[in-house]
């Protein structure tokens, strides 16, 4: 299950910058030459050098890959979370298709990383790393989807693909900021809000558990990157941990709209999230 837009074209994607950010995008053009650069002076051999740079094509086409899965995830609980009769197995349904996909992908990134890896020295594997992880991390391209500035590496996090952070996941923080301000106006009666104003508390709350985790989660996975001689193995662990963590987080998400779902009408719960005409979540 698990890292968006980076390097290459793609790694860096500057369509996330936000409009009026102070720092100009990055022209992913000029990253992408930026990196192969480096790599021909970086690394000894000429044919390694290439090689690396072609692994390089491959981790991009994969990010674009992931990149919609994610985008089709959040589409799909945008639609569910605004269907008032979506069952509960429904909601499952996507959690866990989006999930068994993700670890298929996650997997072969970590692949990716050990051949990567094994055409470098130790010396040349970590000032590329360092160069991707700290020169290309566009941390000012998050802006817009509410991420701190403790986020980790895009590059990482595209494949940790779990905190509300990057989106993956069943709400968001910027969601659920916009629930907390819709219930004040869309429940009448003044019990019924306070109580359903208390859910959208907790899940907010349980989001940013969540995240917090999903930062800090980063911090190992760029040591794992960093490291030539961490191996396969050693990613995989550190994946199984979060993934397990993000997967408890979604059940603890899917009980709260549980419970929200009972505090309010269906009338009122169109008012709370955005109508939309749902498609696959709709309940047979």
């Amino acid at each position: 299950m698990t890292l968006i837009r980076w390097t290459p074209a793609l790694l860096l994607g500057a369509g996330l910058l936000v409009a009026g950010c102070s720092k100009p995008p990055p022209d992913p053009a000029r990253l992408q030459a930026d990196e192969k650069i480096l790599v021909r002076s970086t690394v000894a051999d000429p044919a390694r050098a290439e090689g690396l740079i072609l692994l390089f094509g491959v981790r991009d086409r994969r990010v674009e890959e992931t990149r919609g899965l994610f985008d089709e995830f959040r589409r799909e609980m945008r639609l569910a979370n605004a269907d008032y009769d979506a069952r509960r197995e429904v909601v499952v349904e996507i959690i866990d298709e989006f999930n068994r996909e993700r670890a298929d992908k996650q997997l072969r990134f970590i692949h990716l990383i050990a051949e990567m890896k094994a055409v470098t020295t130790a010396e040349e594997w970590e000032v590329i790393a360092d160069f991707q992880l700290e020169y290309l991390d566009p941390r000012d391209m998050l802006y817009r989807r509410g991420a701190a500035d403790d986020m980790p590496p895009i590059m990482l996090s595209l494949f940790l693909l779990g905190g509300g952070l990057m989106g993956g996941s069943m709400l968001v923080p910027a969601e659920v900021e916009a629930l907390e301000g819709r219930i004040v106006s869309a429940v009448a009666d003044p019990e019924r809000a306070a109580a359903a104003a208390r859910i959208v508390a907790d899940l907010a709350r349980e989001i940013e558990d969540y995240n917090r985790l999903f930062v800090t989660s980063g911090e190992s996975f760029e040591t794992i990157y960093r490291d030539h001689e961490s191996g396969s193995r050693k990613l995989l662990r550190a994946l199984e941990e979060i993934n397990l963590e993000w997967y408890a987080s979604q059940s603890r998400n899917m009980v709260m709209r549980d419970r929200l779902r009972e505090t309010v009408t269906a009338e009122e719960w169109v008012a709370v999230f955005p109508a939309i005409s749902s498609g696959r979540a709709k309940s047979n």
